[in-house]
This record gives structure tokens, sequence and C-alpha cells, in this order.
């Protein structure tokens, strides 16, 4: 007898004596007894079905389904790329050049390269869960050009199969945030930002504010490049940030958020480094922007000068938490995602983008006795000395304060030059700051 009649036989058997039982019980027991045979009932129908060979009914096969093409050896790509992973005629080579507003093709477009039927639910197929397969990536075409990414991307990839790739372009109307929305209805498994410090913001916003579980990875093209050096992904090296965000482990990384009072009305805006008002915001407003092409982030250091000259220090109310509202006065207020900036300099050694807090900085130093004071204690006190005794303390003074909230509401008596990391968005006299923990997923 085969293990199926065996089983069949018990289930007989169990409805058999349950209903048995249900003549001799009183009410209660009849239920239960009654609910014991349905069981056994149903059982020896699940059993009998088993017998039946399959039909088109009860198949656990579905309906012929497109997919792009996924081969392991790398030897076949979807899009009709070949095996080299070129596409005739194109330029890029990797993938069709998918800018500006037009949508991708859909799946009746792409070919047939494959007719898969999907696998039963008990099968996950662990090595294509891995890998990257759909990749989206968001460039700024002011930063470099596609040719440059691609040969980048095919750098990268060396022996990895190919993914299927598309491209979207951000304008000078849209800096990112309507790009990858369209990317993401493309339903990728990975969003590649390509550009520099407002592009990478305008995608992690638009990201954070969906509340998806998708990754993204950064390629570095602009000219401070601070969430990049935050976390450690490789400057100047399209392949080597490329190979990052393709094989990288994803990380949670917080979003901060500012709802800003401007001449022009109330705007809200995601942050990924840091915002505030005073020395910063006039560094970046006094900036000459064709000397930071030229010399890159050094042109911040020639308009320090003229930076401080415009920084008075100013009255303000500040309310941390639920703390109470108190007064404060400083040139400079800085709330921190992170805490390195241009040339390895770390502002706020305590800020982590993966603590679910902000950090912030007050700087209140005047003439020259003072701000010999605040860089002993921000490059000596908060960095050399910390870092050769192994210290987790931060040192705060009369002239720097440093500390932590989730929430920071802040009003000034007149408007102040407001910055959001590293672009000037204009002349602010209150604003609201508060701290999405791991909005995003970064590699």
């Amino acid at each position: 007898m085969g293990l199926d009649d065996k089983i069949k036989n018990a289930a007989q058997d169990a409805t058999g004596k349950a209903k048995e039982k249900i003549g001799n019980a009183t009410d209660n027991d009849k239920l239960a007894a009654e609910g014991i045979a349905d069981q056994a009932d149903a059982k020896e129908q699940i059993m009998t079905d088993h017998d039946k060979p399959l039909s088109d009914e009860n198949s656990l096969e579905g309906p012929d389904v497109e997919v792009p093409t996924h081969d392991p050896e790398g030897t076949t790509k979807p899009d009709g790329l070949g095996a080299d992973g070129t596409i005739p005629n194109h330029p890029g080579g990797v993938a069709a050049g998918h800018t500006g507003t037009s949508q991708p093709p859909g799946p009746h477009e792409r070919g047939e390269d494959a007719i898969l039927r999907p696998a039963p639910r008990s099968v996950v197929r662990i090595e294509e869960c891995s890998m990257t397969r759909r990749l989206a990536i968001v460039w700024n075409p002011s930063k470099t050009d596609q040719d440059t990414l691609t040969e980048g991307l095919h750098a990268a990839l060396t022996d990895a199969p190919t993914p299927e790739v598309f491209w979207w372009e951000t304008t000078e109307d849209d800096p990112g945030g309507g790009a990858t929305g369209r990317a993401v209805e493309w339903n990728p498994d990975l969003v590649v930002v390509a550009g520099g410090d407002g592009t990478v913001r305008a995608v992690a916003e638009h990201l954070a504010g969906i509340d998806t579980s998708l990754e993204m990875g950064i390629v570095p093209l602009g000219t401070g490049n601070l969430l990049a050096r935050n976390l450690d992904i490789p400057l100047n090296d399209v392949p080597a940030a490329f190979a990052r965000a393709l094989t990288g482990q994803a990380r949670p990384v917080d979003i901060g958020w500012v709802d800003v009072d401007l001449a022009a009305g109330h705007e809200r805006h995601g942050f990924v480094v840091m915002v505030g008002f005073g020395i910063d915001a006039h560094m970046i407003d006094e900036t000459n922007d064709d000397l930071k092409d030229k010399v890159g982030w050094l042109a911040y250091v020639e308009s320090l000068g003229r930076a401080l000259s415009a920084s008075d220090i100013v009255p303000f109310h500040i309310t941390a938490d639920d703390q109470p509202t108190r007064d404060e006065e400083g040139h400079t207020l800085l709330i921190a995602n992170c805490g390195t900036l241009q040339g390895g300099f770390t502002l706020l050694p305590d800020a982590d983008p993966s603590d679910g807090e902000l950090d912030y900085l007050l700087l209140s130093a005047e003439g020259i006795v003072q701000w010999a004071g605040t860089l002993k204690t921000m490059l000596w006190d908060n960095g050399l000395k910390r870092l050769i005794g192994n210290s987790e303390e931060t040192t705060s003074t009369h002239t720097v304060t440093h500390a932590r909230a989730r929430k920071l509401e802040v009003t000034l008596p007149e408007p102040r030059p407001f910055e959001i990391d590293g672009e000037q968005i204009g002349d602010t006299h209150a604003f609201t700051v508060t701290v999405q923990p791991a909005a995003l997923h970064i590699r």
C-alpha cells in the first residue's frame, strides 16, 4: 500500500469515528465532533484530488509571462544586448539612451528574449533575488555625459550579468524628483543617482517621500559630494562608484525635513547633509560659480572672508524637541544629518546619518581672540585630540555649542540667508526641522 493510500484510509477512519461519537455526545461535544468530521472530510477530499491529473484549471502554472532575459553566464542580455553587453548602433553601449520625460518600453515592447512560466510558490530563486536586474539611472547632464557613465558602468560590471538599464535626465525645471518618480514607475531593483549634491538631494527627497524600500546608489559628480563623503562612497571614480552601487550592502540612512518660510511663501524640503543660516549660507552665496567649476570646493575658501564679514551675531528663539523655548545668540546655526565637509574636515563629530537624530552646531565667536578659541575647539578639542585620545566626548564652549534633537523650531528677528545641502534657497525668518529615521536605503 502506497503512502497516499495509507493517508486516505486514515482520513476515512477518522471521519467514521468522529461521526459515531456524535450520536452519543452532548450538544457541545456534538459541535466539536462535527468540526473534526468536517476536517477529516476535507483531508480525504484533498487526497482524492491529489490523485487526479493536473488540468488547466488547477495547474500551478499561470499564463506565459514575458520577463527580461537573465543569463548567469552573461552571454545574453536584455533589450537586445549582445554577449559583450552592447547595443548595435548605440554609442552608449549598455542600454538605450532613455532620457527626459518619455516612458520606458513596456514588457510587450522589449522583445521576446525569454518566455518563462512562474515557478511553484515554494521555489525561491535566491541567485536571482540577490542581483540587480533592472537598473534605473537618474543623471545630471550638466555634470557629465552619458557615454562617460556608460563606460563606467561597463567597467564596473566586468564578468557580472548586465542588468536592464534605462536613463532619466534631470533638467533645470526638474532637478531630479520628477525623473525619479518616472524611474520608480518602471519598477527597478535599484536607482542610481549620478550628479552633485543637489541631484542627490532631489532623488533622496522623492524616495523618502513615497516611503519605499527601493535601494539607492550614488555616483558622485559634484563639487562637494557631501553625502558620498560621509558614506565613504568612492569619489572621482565612476567605475568604483558604480561597483559600490551594484554590489554594496544597503544601509539605512535618515533624511531631514525642513519647513521654511521664504519671501515667496512656505516651502518644504528634504535634506541629507545639513541646513542652516550664517557663515555657511553666506559662503555659498558669495562663491564664484566660474571659480567653483575650475577649482572645485576650494572656491568656498576664497569666499570665506566675505562670509565672515556678512555674518553678524543675531538673537533668535529656538525650541528643541519638547523642551521649553529658549533665547540664543549666534551668527551661525547648522542642523546636520552628516558631519564631514570638503577636505575631510569634520564639523560635527557626533553626526551619524543612521542614528535617528540631528546634530546642531551654534557658533557665536566675535573678534580674533574668540575666533582663535573657536578654531582651537573645533580643530583640536573635537578633532585631533579626540582622535588621538579615542574619546567620544564633544567639547562645547561659550562660543561653540553642540547639541542633538529630533525636532528644532527657530524664529529669527529678521530674515537671514538659508542653505540646504550646499544650496542657498533664499532668506528666512522662521523654520522647523525634523528627522525621518531610516527613510533611505543607500548602498
